[in-house]
């Protein structure tokens, strides 16, 4: 009896450390994939700060030209002596590049695009399509005059929305419910305004509530990202 006593002790004793060494092992576990998720965040903030501090200028500068009494549907998208936003002359804003690092594989890189009254978004305006700007890639061949069928890469989505809202890193970006090419339509990297104009009607997506700017997701069947920033809400 004794014997079978000692036995049962020592059972019980190697099954309490194992447990202790199993628990340890996930612990660590959970960190190191804790870690990755911040390190690869880490990477890619850089990128995604400096598309919404390019849109935050592009906006800036339409409310200056807006502020000298030119009218919303007058400005242009472009150096234009006395319309157009990216005009020396005016000082209201320059051209922004955005980084060819924060869009999909195969872009030469990234383009701003100018949505004349073109983005309805719920809880912003009164309704009506607002004047805005969205991001799109450079189509990777021999005629770069046009835009490509492709976007920002989702992880640099999703670290723009943690930036600005606070979202999840592993969100899925709301979709807009439009195509990416909807989002782009006729403009062009040598005439990027839209001025069809393709509206991209948000007004029905919750996700999206009363934000002015945001990254979110095409309804093509594999998803592209856009993102989008509010100049004037209508």
């Amino acid at each position: 009896m004794k014997t079978l006593k000692r036995q049962s002790g020592f059972s019980v004793l190697t099954l309490i450390l194992v447990a202790v060494v199993l628990i340890g092992v996930l612990a660590a576990a959970m960190a190191i994939t804790r870690t990755s998720g911040t390190q690869a965040s880490d990477t890619v903030k850089p990128v995604s700060a400096a598309i919404i501090a390019q849109g935050e200028n592009l906006t800036a500068g339409f409310q200056i030209l807006e502020s000298r009494g030119i009218a919303a549907s007058t400005i242009t998208f472009d150096s234009t002596a006395a319309t157009g936003l990216l005009a020396p002359s005016l000082g209201a804003a320059s051209v922004q590049s955005p980084p060819a690092n924060g869009f999909t594989a195969g872009a030469l890189g990234g383009v701003w695009l100018y949505k004349q009254a073109g983005i309805k978004v719920k809880g912003v305006g009164t309704g009506g399509a607002s004047y805005g700007f969205v991001t799109s890639a450079l189509k990777a061949g021999p005629a770069i005059s046009d835009v490509a069928a492709a976007g920002i890469s989702l992880t640099v989505c999703q670290v723009i929305n943690n930036q600005l809202y606070g979202d999840a890193l592993t969100a899925t970006p709301t979709a807009s419910g439009d195509t990416l090419a909807n989002w782009v339509k006729n403009a062009t990297y040598a005439a990027p305004t839209d001025t069809g104009p393709q509206v991209i009607d948000m007004s029905a997506v919750a996700g999206v509530n009363m934000r002015m700017q945001g990254c979110v997701g095409t309804s093509d069947g594999s998803p592209s990202y856009v993102y989008y920033a509010i100049a004037e809400p209508q």
